[in-house]
């Protein structure tokens, strides 16, 4: 069996997630590793730059979280259930970095605002 030591987990998350700008996008559906979800459309719905915070270690797995809140504004449509997130290295197309789950899925209607909390994104490796 093998593994990544604390300093080279930290140094790839640092490589992957703090080494350019990177943007946040909601989901509809999991975006999967072979990045296959339903991305959030429409209703002035963008992708928004996410920062992170250095890499730290909690409960045996270095990790990062985002460093502020994430104003997606007010949208302008229903756009349907966002249950996911994914990090991706460009405002549109792009690759698909991180993703995962949100711990609560909220149902986005014509005048909702999103905001995501600072720490709500956290990628971690053990």
């Amino acid at each position: 069996m093998s593994a990544l030591s604390n300093t080279h987990a930290a140094s790839i998350l640092n490589y992957s997630l703090r080494s350019g700008t990177y943007y946040l996008a909601l989901f509809l559906t999991d975006p999967t590793a072979a990045a296959t979800g339903t991305e959030v459309s429409g209703g002035g719905y963008a992708r928004k730059i996410i920062a992170f915070d250095a890499p730290t270690l909690v409960s045996g797995k270095q990790q990062v979280v985002n460093s502020a809140d994430i104003d997606f504004g007010e949208i302008t449509a229903d756009v349907g259930t966002v249950s996911y997130w994914g990090v991706y290295d460009a405002s549109s197309g792009g690759n698909l970095l991180w993703f995962g789950a949100f711990s609560r899925s909220k149902n986005v209607l014509n005048g909702d605002a999103i905001t995501i909390s600072a720490g709500a994104i956290v990628c971690n490796l053990s």
